[in-house]
Parts: structure tokens; sequence; C-alpha cells
């Protein structure tokens, strides 16, 4: 089996971070360009460009920053018809707003059911706090197993 040598692993791993990294790199790169048109006008716009990265970059919010850079640098630099351009950065848009895609249900009367069962058993088994009442009170034994060994 020539495919599962751990060789071949390793390498198509080490191939497939180069791909990763090359592709971010280029978005990053791209973004940056698109931001920099944007501020073009202004007398210290590529300055501005370098703070707005490394702010986004620094507080975790570059999927906004950057995918519209990527956007505008995609139609107004390289001059990509938008269609294109949309759909190459569709993914970041995508990955803006998880949460909002994956709760995207069409409208129906099971939605209604399901949503009322998961609101009431999160609401019944996590909001109970242990009470004193709860702990067992009684008599208990200290068992030995050396005296039943014997017998």
């Amino acid at each position: 089996m020539f495919i599962l040598k751990q060789t071949n692993i390793l390498k198509f791993g080490l191939i497939s971070l180069i791909m990763i990294a090359t592709l971010f790199l280029s978005y990053v790169i791209v973004g940056f360009i698109g931001i920099q048109d944007i501020m073009e006008p202004y007398r210290y716009g590529t300055f501005f460009t370098w703070i707005i990265i490394l702010l986004s970059v620094f507080y975790r919010f570059t999927f906004l920053v950057l995918t519209l850079g990527v956007f505008l640098g995609l139609t107004n630099v390289y001059e990509w018809h938008w269609i294109f351009s949309l759909l190459f950065t569709l993914p970041g848009f995508l990955f803006m707003f998880p949460k909002k895609i994956r709760n995207f249900r069409m409208k129906s009367n099971s939605k209604n059911k399901n949503s009322e069962a998961t609101s009431n058993f999160s609401k019944s088994s996590f909001q109970s706090k242990p009470k004193n009442n709860d702990i067992i009170e009684g008599d208990y034994e200290i068992i030995k197993d050396n005296k039943n060994k014997e017998k």
C-alpha cells in the first residue's frame, strides 16, 4: 500500500500546510492592496493601511477587514468582475456570520416544536442547583476486605 506509508502522509501534510499558508498570505496581500487603494487619496494612506491591518490582527477582527479589502482589491486593482471577486471572497463572508448561516432554516411547524423541546430541556437540566436536602444521610459501615477473605 503505497498511499499509507508514513513518509507520504508527512509529505501530504507538509504540502497542505504550505498551500494553506500561501493562500492566506496572498489573501492578506490582496486585502492590503485593496485597503491601500481606498486610502490612496489621503496623505498617509499606506501608513493608515498598516495601522488598520495591524489593529485588525491585534483585535482578532481580520475576517471583515481583510475580506472587504480582498473584494475591493480584486475589483478595483486587479479589475476582476465583481461576481468573480465575490465568489473568491465568499468563504470569508460565510465565516464572518457562521451562526446565522448555521441556524438558517425554512419556516415550518416542526421548527417551533423542536425549538420548544430544546429550550425546555436546557432550562430544566442546567438551571437546577444542588441543595443540602439532596445529600443522603445515614449510618455507614466500613467494609473490611480482610474479614471476608478469612471466611
